[in-house]
């Protein structure tokens, strides 16, 4: 797995067990999902992992093999693992980490919100042509032009 991908993966698992102490007290009863796997008694969803599936090959996992399919599984159970150690070891406490996870999550309720909000609010083509020239208008006025000389 690129490394690119084991960041984003921990800090997600780690605000998944953090979630999950504070949602199991708010939440209503809702039917359980077969966990795909159980990492010391914590559960990996079958939502969890299609979201896994999907943002790291790029496609739902019923578009891989069986195989491909094992290994992304082996991934996330490795990923939720390391997660797990790192919380044991009070690391999601400790410094950059504890304000890496505390801005992450803000910025993904500040997506989700936001997605929320838009999700039916189409603009006009009028309202989208004043944006545009609003955006046009506060651009510096440069010349490609070489000046005389």
């Amino acid at each position: 797995m690129k490394i690119f991908q084991a960041v984003p993966l921990a800090i997600l698992l780690m605000l998944g067990a953090c979630a999950k102490q504070s949602s199991t007290v708010n939440s209503p009863a809702q039917p359980a999902e077969k966990p795909v796997a159980t990492v010391n008694d914590v559960p990996i969803s079958p939502s969890l992992f299609a979201y896994y599936v999907k943002n790291t090959a790029g496609k739902p996992s019923t578009d891989l093999s069986a195989e491909q399919r094992s290994q992304l599984l082996d991934n996330l159970v490795r990923g939720e693992i390391v997660a797990q150690q790192a919380l044991k070891d009070g690391l999601d406490k400790n410094g950059d980490t504890a304000s890496l996870l505390a801005l992450s999550r803000l910025q993904i309720l500040e997506q989700a919100g936001a997605e929320h909000y838009l999700k039916d609010k189409k603009p006009t083509d009028a309202e989208v042509q004043s944006e545009y020239d609003a955006q046009i208008a506060a651009m510096p006025k440069t010349s490609t032009r070489s000046p005389p000389g």
